[in-house]
């Protein structure tokens, strides 16, 4: 299947197979763009799970509930997380369709590479992620290492010094321990890409088995944000499910950091989210890169930046507490 065949090809194929689930927290931004591209795809049924939101994301989402036929909406008391809230919306789907769709909020899907990767999935995959763009369609990274303790390390000093101090470091440590994703094809679906068991999918933009859902008892509702599409994939790796990355010509669109009060990957919150990791699956490294991430954080109240030793503090409350 490529994208040269017309949607409406593959439009009965999307209907009977998916249903969306859109997690949003201060998306009013963003989150009608994002309904509006999952009505253009034909999604056949559509839930979102506000996390609390404090703008009018509501307001602007209560409009689809008689624009769409299946059309669900929670609104949480608070902020259940990104893993605790997409769990409860695939419990409240109504339609029992063979595989879920995640949508961030600010993520506005192409409807013929969803529509074609959800006639692949049946075939090739337990889990699907797919290729994005942001708007001057530069690519957006949707596939990255496994945390480890290197990669702890260079996230932690990214989130402490500054994104500037890290990259440099981080390409080197990338080209040394053969970090980066390798571009394996599958048999008979030129445009899919294996993804090893080193390496992860993000939930930005992801379909997934509901049974392998189920077999996976969902995300793992420890974490609040960050990583836990990582420990989703790490737990499938290890079950034998297929994980697999959709290249096609048609992309959808993401903009990353476009929701929830534009949150980027910086935030000292991530520490929190990677120590549970490590402690889950990497317990042996898990001691050694907290006593890293404590004595960079320890260090930086010495710096002469006050932005530094900010985060330095941060960065401590949330390795001591593993709490965003």
């Amino acid at each position: 299947m490529t994208p040269s065949h017309s949607l409406s090809e593959y439009r009965n194929v999307m209907i009977d197979r998916l249903s969306a689930v859109v997690v949003t927290y201060n998306s009013a931004a963003t989150i009608d763009r994002c309904l509006k591209s999952l009505e253009m795809a034909g999604v056949s049924e559509v839930l979102v799970i506000d996390n609390n939101s404090t703008d009018c994301t509501s307001s602007i989402v209560g409009l689809y509930t008689s624009r769409l036929d299946e059309f669900g909406f929670f609104e949480a008391r608070t902020n259940l997380g990104f893993g605790r809230a997409v769990n409860r919306g695939v419990a409240m789907l109504r339609n029992e369709t063979n595989n879920i769709l995640l949508v961030n909020p600010d993520c506005f899907v192409d409807p013929t590479q969803v529509v074609q990767g959800a006639a692949l999935v049946p075939i090739h995959a337990e889990i699907l992620g797919f290729t994005q763009v942001n708007e001057e369609l530069a690519t957006v990274p949707v596939l990255g290492p496994l945390p480890t303790l290197i990669v702890f390390s260079g996230i932690a000093i990214r989130v402490i010094f500054g994104r500037h101090t890290s990259t440099r470091i981080e390409s080197h440590l990338e080209r040394f321990l053969d970090l980066r994703p390798k571009q394996e094809l599958v048999a008979e679906a030129s445009e899919l890409h294996v993804v090893s068991k080193r390496h992860f999918v993000t939930a930005s933009l992801m379909i997934i088995n509901r049974s392998a859902f189920r077999t996976l008892r969902g995300f793992d509702e420890a974490y609040f944000m960050y990583c836990e599409d990582a420990d989703l994939v790490e737990r499938a790796h290890r079950r034998g499910l297929r994980v697999r990355l959709l290249n096609s010509d048609s992309k959808s669109i993401h903009l990353v950091g476009g929701s929830g009060g534009g949150q980027l990957y910086d935030s000292p919150a991530i520490l929190a989210s990677f120590s549970i990791y490590l402690r889950r699956h990497r317990p042996c490294s898990w001691l050694a890169s907290s006593a890293i991430a404590l004595s960079l954080a320890v260090g930086a109240q010495f710096s002469r930046s006050l932005a530094t030793r900010k985060a330095g503090r941060e960065a401590i409350r949330y390795l001591v507490t593993r709490q965003p």
